[in-house]
This record gives structure tokens, C-alpha cells and sequence, in this order.
């Protein structure tokens, strides 16, 4: 019995010590994100078109850390408005219009599982991974629904009970592409789309 008891606790102790190295996580913060395309063409003179939708607002996030290397988090982003830049280029000649998109707001939800360094401790840490998203944009005339796959980065400090992060990460552009296909009518397209947030989580 002794040795079973000794054997238990071998086997236990590590579930133990992951178990007490968890911990949640909720936050705020403020993100922005920028979806780019782009077409050229070398006919003539050459052209170039190239259209930007800007969004900004707030986001909450929460997070299980498991121990210093892993963790899970989810997040909601809102944001109140969009602008749509647009420029243009003919034979060395440019033009740039930028305009608030009429009656724009977009809202998003999204998932990720984090693999990273020093994810529990006090201090610095960092942290890459794979997430899913679903980004819905609605203005006046229309709506546009976009869902993929991203990789966020993030960099931020722990202290006893709050952590600050900074996160840069881009987004899968397929379903962007159908989009900007209508707005460019181009069927070849340069994409991409990233975004950039900063955020206060409560360490529980």
C-alpha cells in the first residue's frame, strides 16, 4: 500500500503543480486593423490601384493559461466605424481619396490557442499561435461576413495581478478576396490584412 501511495504521488505531482500554475485571465483593450488589396497593370503606361479599409475600437478579451508555455483565449472586438482609402496611379501620376464608410460598424469574435514563454510568471513574456475568426462588417447598403484562420504575436509583462500586451497578427485573406474582387473587378489581387492591439488584463 505504502508503495502505491508513493507511486500515486509520483504520478500526481505534475497534474498538481500544472494545475496550480493556471490561472484566468479578462481584459480590455483598444485594436486596429487594416485590410489591404492591391492590383497592377503593365499594359500602356501602367496602372495601379490600391484600396485600404481601416477599422479601430475597443476589444475584451479572457485567457486560461494552463502553465508557462500554453494557453487559450478568446476575444471580442467592436468597432464603431470604418474608412475606405483608395488610391490610384497612372503613368507616374497619383491620386489618394479617403472617406468615413456611411453607417460602418464591424464586430468580431474570435479563438486562439497560444504556445509561448513564461506565459505564468512574473515578467516579460511572449507568445505566437494559431486562432479562428469570424468578422462581420455592416454599412449602409450592404454587409460583408469574413471567417478564416490568423496567427497573432504578442509581447506584454506580468505583474502579480495585472498583465499589459502588445499583439500584431494577420488574418487568412480568402474570404476577404471575394470582396475586394467586386470592389478592384480584378480577379488577381495582392491581399492582405493584420491588425494591431494593446490591452490591461486582471490576473486571477
Amino acid at each position: 500500500m505504502k508503495r502505491l501511495c508513493l507511486a500515486a504521488s509520483f504520478f500526481l505531482l505534475p497534474i498538481t503543480v500544472y494545475a496550480d500554475d493556471s490561472k484566468f485571465q479578462f481584459g480590455v483593450g483598444f485594436f486596429g486593423q487594416s485590410a489591404w488589396a492591391g492590383r497592377t497593370e503593365t499594359q500602356g503606361q501602367g496602372s495601379a490601384r490600391e484600396q485600404t479599409v481601416y477599422t479601430s475600437g475597443v476589444y475584451a478579451n479572457s485567457r486560461y493559461v494552463f502553465n508557462d508555455n500554453v494557453a487559450l483565449d478568446a476575444n471580442f472586438h467592436w468597432a464603431p466605424s470604418g474608412q475606405k482609402e483608395t488610391r490610384n496611379e497612372v503613368g507616374g501620376s497619383s491620386s489618394t481619396s479617403t472617406y468615413d464608410i456611411e453607417g460602418f460598424s464591424a464586430t468580431e469574435v474570435n479563438a486562439n490557442f497560444l504556445v509561448g514563454l513564461s506565459l505564468y510568471r512574473r515578467g516579460w513574456y511572449g507568445f505566437t499561435g494559431v486562432g479562428v475568426f469570424q468578422e462581420e462588417w455592416e454599412y449602409t447598403g450592404g454587409s460583408e461576413r469574413f471567417t478564416g484562420f490568423q496567427v497573432p504575436v504578442g509581447l506584454g509583462y506580468n505583474f502579480k495581478n495585472l498583465s499589459m500586451e502588445f499583439q500584431v497578427g494577420f488574418k487568412n485573406v480568402s474570404d476577404y478576396a471575394e470582396f475586394y474582387h467586386q470592389e478592384l473587378s480584378r480577379d488577381s489581387l495582392d491581399l492582405f490584412v493584420g491588425w494591431a492591439k494593446f490591452g490591461v488584463l486582471a490576473n486571477f
